[in-house]
């Protein structure tokens, strides 16, 4: 199905739903058929297979200071679309045989770890440990085992922050003076830390961190996986406004490491992400309590959706499968004609304004790939294909 035909019977779905929608779901909870995720899906595949995904692209930084981001979340998507579709992915091959030439002398992509850890250099090599991740899992005919270049990035980037990430700053006041309208920039240093405007994005690095320990089974990953783990439950993402996409990758990683030890945690954390993060069309807003004109991210809001789905099979809280299903039709609506996805404004709750989109072009750097793995994920979910790892 053309992505255009798919976008016009969403639409049209969705206005009918409306119609009979309760008050508090005015994107009306209701099933995507699979058929039409699998189109959305194969476009969006067949849009990462052009030039700015290119083997001689994947490796680019378009966004400085973020070593990994870009490169990580292509081969996570592709990797999970070619899960989802039975189908190679045609570039993939060639993007893993020329891995190598981009690491450091450490293992890892970025700068040398020194007296100051970066957080979003964390965050872009946490996407790569994903991407890798799921490369050794899934992909099939692996032109290289990832395993021990994931364990050695693992230990080179993450355990010399062991003693540190207990000074990682989340109390208020640490950021004032930042501009956290200026999202993904390094804003300055506090505690031994570069700090970002995307308030807590060290805690995607400890997603990465915690599926190496799931893949390779390093226990000297461990250390570092609790210090971080303790410090995400000790904020506060509401009172320092947090970026949401780093929190709910937070969740995720809670649900990954120890879903039973630290379910509880991960249910409040998501209850404040829904009363102060989330829209009343299911999307995220980039910031806690960052209602006014402020953006959506797709990758926020595939995160969101995949912690609906994980709360649900892990509670049988039914509440959890409507949520699901608003926030998958709200990433749907999010998708654009090329197969790529962009970002809408956000405004306060209740203020009944309408859908508009926060500018006209992707958001190529980093939505259209996290959007293209949600919606393999969805598909696979919706065909009865997911498995746990996958989160």
């Amino acid at each position: 199905m053309n992505i255009r035909i798919a976008l016009a019977l969403g639409i049209a779905t969705f206005l009918a739903g409306c119609a009979t929608a309760k008050k508090d779901a005015p994107w009306a909870a209701q099933k995507i058929p699979a058929r039409s995720l699998r189109a959305r899906t194969a476009e969006n595949m067949s849009h990462l297979e052009t030039e700015p995904w290119s083997p001689g692209r994947a490796y680019d930084e378009p966004c400085a200071g973020w070593s990994g981001d870009y490169p990580g979340r292509t081969i996570l998507a592709l990797v999970m679309e070619e899960k989802a579709l039975g189908r190679k992915a045609k570039h993939l091959d060639e993007i893993m045989r020329r891995l190598p030439e981009h690491l450091n002398d450490f293992g890892y992509m970025g700068e040398p770890v020194g007296d100051i850890l970066s957080e979003q250099q964390m965050a872009g090599n946490g996407w790569m440990l994903r991407a890798l991740c799921a490369y050794a899992r899934y992909a099939e005919d692996p032109v290289m085992d990832v395993r021990p270049v994931v364990e050695r990035w693992a230990e080179n980037l993450f355990l010399p922050g062991i003693g540190r990430y207990c000074d990682y700053p989340v109390k208020p006041g640490a950021r004032d003076g930042f501009n956290l309208d200026l999202g993904g920039t390094a804003m300055g240093s506090a505690n031994g830390w570069s700090l970002s405007s995307d308030v807590g994005c060290v805690f995607i690095g400890m997603d990465g961190l915690v599926d190496a320990w799931k893949l390779t089974g390093d226990e000297k990953l461990v250390p570092a996986i609790e210090e971080m783990v303790a410090k995400f439950i000790e904020m506060d993402p509401v009172a320092i406004t947090a970026q949401t996409h780093a929190t709910l990758t937070g969740i995720r990683a809670l649900l990954r490491y120890d879903a039973k030890r630290f379910l509880a945690d991960a249910i409040r954390l998501f209850d404040a992400y829904r009363e102060h993060g989330m829209t009343d069309r299911y999307e995220n807003c980039n910031l806690f309590c960052g209602y006014d004109c402020k953006w959506t991210e797709p990758c926020a809001i595939v995160d969101s959706m995949i912690i609906a789905h994980e709360l649900h099979r892990l509670t049988g809280d039914d509440t959890y499968a409507e949520l699901y299903d608003n926030i998958l039709y709200a990433l749907l609506m999010h998708q654009m004609g090329n197969g790529g996805f962009t970002s809408y404004m956000t405004f306060p709750k209740g203020s009944n304004e309408p859908p508009r989109r926060l500018w006209d072009y992707e958001v190529s750097w980093c939505c259209t790939m996290r959007g293209g793995t949600g919606l393999a994920i969805a598909l696979m979910i919706a065909e009865n294909r997911y498995e746990e790892d996958m989160k």
